[in-house]
């Protein structure tokens, strides 16, 4: 029963048609017990075509990090190919290690460089203490994970006092907590001042959602606004998504169970990353249970008028527990669609494209060399291990839209 259960579920139909789902990661307890693997938190980034799909092993931790022994893993597709590899560990933990660094990694936050695809960076939390158990003494500890020969060899090392030395100056906000929101840290597809185009990260603090650039590739990262800035207060785990104008999309998840925060960072200089924030708004969309779900634009034409556009999309889970795993949209027609935060807070499509019925939390995407929507989710709770399935599903915009709009690469050949 166990090894036809996959087939069935994959066979389902629901509102939308029938789904090709793959189950990547499979956190089932096994027969009597025997064999347990226990996943959550997917990342996924593209590297030239190729597919690699992250997650934390938890199979020795209770939870978070802080819990116990946590692994980060990975299996790839290639360009064009159909079969995923096996499981390759990205990010070990040190059996012998009591504490420390080594103790434990998590959360990956990763992205390839546009400019040569070798080059790939991922930023966890890592240690043994936990998030909610950070304090100055003690912090949850950060980590970076570079390969420069395309994943198939990845360095790492300690860069927690670096991250939180960026707001040792700062007035206002007194950070003891801090992690790299996982899945994928946005690359900038229009700001290069050196080797490298800037990559923007977020990350879930104890005083709200902050964000963070890199102009050489993780190698050093500044507070964008400022070390005095707070994008959004009230935020927690956030992504970060590049405007068509070059300003930051900042989208978060919050802690009052009120749908999505949005705010934008509007430069004045791009170069010098002079700019600011603006005024956070909210949209009633997804769950009443928080998790992280992505923002993600992609370069569309409306399949009735022909128009160019972009149209944004957000996964999240709808209803009121971890469940439904959604992705809502939203079509933006011009610059002035995109001007201001409160831009975000309406115009989402009043029914999401459904991805899955059943119990499910975070997600994350990104864009396939076809111009599909690589999706990745935790699907089917576990709660002998606190965890999910992690599984994946390709899908068409029109797939997403109704029919409505469809991919194109004409707006990104002008750009």
């Amino acid at each position: 029963m166990k090894k036809i259960l996959p087939i069935i579920i994959a066979a389902l139909t629901f509102a939308g048609g029938a789904k090709a789902q793959t189950t990547l990661f499979d956190s089932s307890n096994g027969i009597f017990g025997y064999g347990k693997t226990y996943y959550r938190i997917p990342a996924i980034l593209n590297q030239g075509g190729k597919l690699w799909a992250f997650t934390d092993d938890r199979t020795n931790a209770n939870g978070d990090i802080g819990t116990g022994k946590i692994k980060i893993i990975a299996k790839t597709r290639t360009a064009n190919g159909s079969k995923w590899s096996s499981s390759t560990t990205i990010a070990d933990y040190s059996s012998s290690a009591t504490s420390g660094f080594d103790y434990a990694h998590g959360d990956a936050a990763v992205v390839c460089d546009r400019g040569n695809s070798n080059n790939m960076l991922m930023m966890c939390a890592s240690g043994s203490i936990g998030y909610w158990d950070s304090k100055a003494s003690a912090r949850i500890r950060v980590g970076k994970y570079i390969s420069t020969d395309g994943g198939n060899n990845w360095t790492g090392k300690d860069v927690t006092d670096n991250i939180y030395d960026i707001w040792s100056s700062s007035t206002t906000n007194s950070i003891t907590g801090l992690f790299f929101s996982s899945g994928r840290i946005c690359q900038s597809a229009i700001i290069n001042t050196g080797s490298y185009y800037r990559l923007y990260a977020a990350l879930c603090s104890n005083v709200g959602s902050l964000v963070v650039y890199s102009d050489d590739f993780g190698e050093t990262w500044n507070a964008l606004g400022g070390v005095n800035a707070l994008p959004v207060p009230n935020g927690d785990e956030a992504k970060i998504e590049e405007l068509p104008n070059g300003n930051i999309l900042i989208s978060s998840r919050t802690r009052n169970h009120s749908g999505r925060y949005f705010n934008i960072y509007t430069y004045t200089d791009k170069e010098q990353a002079e700019g600011s924030w603006g005024t956070v708004t909210t949209a009633s969309i997804g769950s009443t249970d928080d998790t992280n779900g992505e923002i993600l634009l992609v370069p569309a034409m409306a399949k009735d008028s022909k128009k160019p556009m972009y149209i944004a999309l957000q996964s999240v889970p709808t209803g009121k527990e971890r469940k439904n795993v959604s992705i809502y949209w939203k079509a933006i027609n011009s610059i002035s669609d995109i001007d201001s935060p409160s831009d975000f807070g309406a115009g989402w499509s009043e029914t999401p494209y459904q991805v899955t019925s059943n119990t499910s939390a975070y997600s994350t995407m990104t864009l396939d060399n076809s111009g599909n929507v690589a999706f990745i989710y935790e699907d089917t709770y576990q709660s002998n291990g606190a965890c999910y399935d992690i599984k994946f599903q390709s899908l068409s915009l029109e797939t997403i839209t109704t029919n409505k709009y469809t991919y194109t690469t004409a707006l990104d050949e002008a750009s």
